[in-house]
C-alpha cells in the first residue's frame, strides 16, 4: 500500500470489471481502488465509509458502479475531470412491498451484496433484508415480504429462468416470479423438512451451472447441489472429494466449475 501506484490494502474482498477499461478492487480496510487496464494507473477511493470495508462491488447494465459498505449503498459519480462515490442510503426512503414507508432498524443498514438482474433490476442484500433499488426515485423497495430480516446475506445470483437464489447465514432462499410480479418463496435451512433441509445454515456461495442446477458452498460441509428441489452433498451422494470449507464458486463459459477453498 505504501508503494506508488499501488492498491490501498493487500486484503482483497471483491472485484468487478467495468467494460474493458477498469478493474474495481474492493478491500477490507482500505476502501476501493480502480485499475485502468489501458495504462495501468491505480486510483484510490478510501474515504467513503468509516472503516474502509468494502463488502461488494457491482457494475449494472448501464455501466454504473455500485459499492456495498458497512455504511450503506454507494454509487460512483463520474464527471469529466472527477470521480467520487456518493452514499445513496443516507437519505433513501425504505418501503415495504405494499408501498408503505418504514424506518430501518439498523441506522447504517450496511450493504453486503449487490446483484444486477438479467431484466435490469438492482437487488441489494443488506442487514435489513433484500431490497430492489428504484432507479427513478432512489428508494429501496422490499423485494418480498418474506425477505425482510433474512439474516446476513452472503450471495445473490440468478438462474436462466429468472429465479433468484439468495444465500445467507440463515440458509438459502429461492424466489420464483409469477404473473403480476408475484413471488413464490422456498426456504432451505437446518430446520426445514425434506427436501429443503440443510446440514448447516451458513452459505458461503451459490453458482448456477449450464444445466440450471444450483451448486452451494456450505460452511463446514463442503459442496452441495440442488436439482429438482433435492439437496445432494457431493461427498455423500455424488462421490466427489470432501473439502470442509469452501469460499468461492465460479462457473466459466466452458461449463467447468471452479472452487476456491
Amino acid at each position: 500500500p505504501k508503494e506508488p501506484n499501488s492498491i490501498s490494502n493487500n486484503e482483497i474482498s471483491c472485484l468487478a470489471i467495468q467494460g474493458n477499461t477498469y478493474l474495481w478492487i474492493g478491500t477490507r480496510g482500505g476502501g476501493v481502488n480502480s485499475l485502468n487496464l489501458t495504462n495501468g494507473i491505480i486510483t484510490r477511493y478510501n474515504n467513503d465509509s468509516f472503516d474502509g470495508l468494502v463488502n461488494d462491488i457491482a457494475v449494472d447494465a448501464t455501466g454504473d458502479v455500485w459499492m456495498g459498505t458497512s455504511t450503506g449503498l454507494l454509487k460512483l459519480i463520474q464527471n469529466k475531470d472527477t470521480a467520487y462515490f456518493v452514499n445513496i442510503s443516507e437519505k433513501a426512503i425504505y418501503r415495504k412491498e405494499t408501498g408503505e414507508p418504514f424506518i430501518p432498524r439498523y441506522e447504517s443498514n450496511g450493504v453486503r451484496v449487490i446483484y444486477p438482474t438479467l431484466k435490469g433490476d438492482l437487488l441489494i442484500g443488506s442487514d435489513e433484508g433484500i431490497f430492489k433499488y428504484n432507479y427513478t426515485n432512489g428508494e429501496f423497495i422490499l423485494f418480498d415480504s418474506e425477505l425482510y430480516d433474512v439474516g446476513k446475506p452472503t450471495v445473490i445470483t440468478e438462474d436462466r429462468n429468472g429465479t433468484i437464489w439468495i444465500g445467507s447465514y440463515n440458509g438459502i432462499i429461492r424466489v420464483e416470479s409469477e404473473l403480476n410480479n408475484q413471488h413464490v418463496v422456498y426456504k432451505y435451512n437446518s430446520k426445514a423438512p425434506k427436501p429443503y433441509s440443510l446440514k448447516s445454515n451458513w452459505i458461503e456461495d451459490i453458482a448456477i451451472d449450464h444445466e440450471g442446477k444450483a451448486w452451494i458452498a456450505i460452511h463446514g460441509y463442503g459442496l452441495a447441489q440442488i436439482e429438482n428441489e433435492e439437496v445432494k452433498y457431493v461427498n455423500d451422494d455424488l462421490g466427489m472429494p470432501f473439502v470442509k470449507v469452501l469460499h468461492e464458486l465460479y462457473m466459466d463459459q466452458t461449463g467447468i466449475m471452479w472452487v476456491g477453498s
